[in-house]
């Protein structure tokens, strides 16, 4: 966390653009050789997302 401070500080003291990527979900736009198959949380019930 320490060293994501630091560019922070440096970004901001040389006027920088930062931008913010999410990485956690980069996996979705790419192709999988495998099927995947996903369960709900324990306390989620009666999930319909149409």
């Amino acid at each position: 966390m320490a060293k994501i401070w630091v560019v922070l500080a440096i970004a901001s003291i040389k006027r920088w653009h930062v931008h913010q990527l999410d990485m956690s979900n980069m996996f979705l736009h790419g192709d999988l050789c495998e099927d995947v198959y996903m369960s709900l949380p324990p306390r989620v019930h009666g999930y319909n997302p149409t």
